[in-house]
């Protein structure tokens, strides 16, 4: 069982209410002290579809830096 890292922050409860599961589930799964196949899909989807996000705000960031424009705040809360 492999260990799930570098999630999105709320990632186990999105992916908890999507599939109708608890999300103390879902954080095992995570953590990789369980196994569900459809569970890890969902939270490798989500994971994968943050970094992308995150690599487009970058590629943002430094084409507005080429460019001289504001700056986005991208610090979490």
């Amino acid at each position: 069982m492999s260990k799930i890292e570098g999630l999105p922050h709320g990632a186990c409860s999105r992916v908890a209410a999507e599939l109708g599961v608890s999300k103390s589930l879902v954080q095992a799964v995570a953590r990789g002290e369980r196994q569900n196949v459809r569970i890890e899909e969902a939270l490798l989807r989500v994971k994968r579809d943050h970094d992308a996000r995150m690599k487009r705000i970058e590629r943002m960031k430094a084409k507005m830096k080429e460019y001289r424009f504001g700056e986005i705040d991208t610090r979490q809360s």
